[in-house]
C-alpha cells in the first residue's frame, strides 16, 4: 500500500524511483501530451535518431543505482527485437540523461505511431542523492 505522498517503496533502503512511458511516433518527432507521456512534462523525451530517444529529467543526482528500459507493442515485431539503454547516463547537478536505442535484428528501427505502442523506463537513484 502507497503512502499518502505516493512514494514507491523498494526492497533495497535508501533508494527512490523515477519512472515514465511515452508512445514512439514513428520516424516523427514525438508529441508532448499527456496521452503519450506520462509525466505530463516533468521529463523531456525527445527522438535524436532511429529509434534512438533521448530522455532528460530536469534535476541533478549524484549516484544511479540502475535504470530499466522495455517496451509493450500492438504487435510482434517480425525480426528480433531489443531495447537498451545507449552508452552511460550523463549526470550534473542540474539533469539527469540518458538514451533509449530500439532496433531489430541490431539495426536501429522506428517504432510505428499506435496508441498500444510504449517504451517504459525508470531510473533508480541513491535517495540521498535526490534534491
Amino acid at each position: 500500500m502507497a503512502d499518502s505522498t505516493f512514494r514507491t517503496h523498494d526492497v533495497v533502503p535508501g533508494v527512490v524511483r523515477f519512472g515514465g512511458a511515452f508512445r514512439p511516433n514513428g520516424g516523427s518527432p514525438l508529441s508532448d501530451s499527456a496521452a503519450r507521456n506520462t509525466l505530463f512534462g516533468i521529463a523531456t523525451i525527445t527522438r535524436t535518431g532511429t529509434g534512438l530517444f533521448t530522455v532528460v529529467l530536469p534535476f541533478g543526482g549524484g549516484s544511479i543505482r540502475r535504470i530499466f528500459v522495455g517496451y509493450r507493442l500492438s504487435a510482434l515485431p517480425a525480426a528480433v527485437a531489443s531495447i537498451m539503454v545507449l552508452g552511460a547516463p550523463s549526470v550534473s547537478a542540474d539533469a539527469i540523461s540518458f538514451q533509449v536505442q530500439y532496433a531489430q535484428n541490431n539495426v536501429a528501427a522506428d517504432i510505428a505511431d499506435n496508441a498500444a505502442n510504449w517504451i517504459d523506463w525508470e531510473v533508480v537513484l541513491d535517495n540521498g542523492t535526490v534534491p
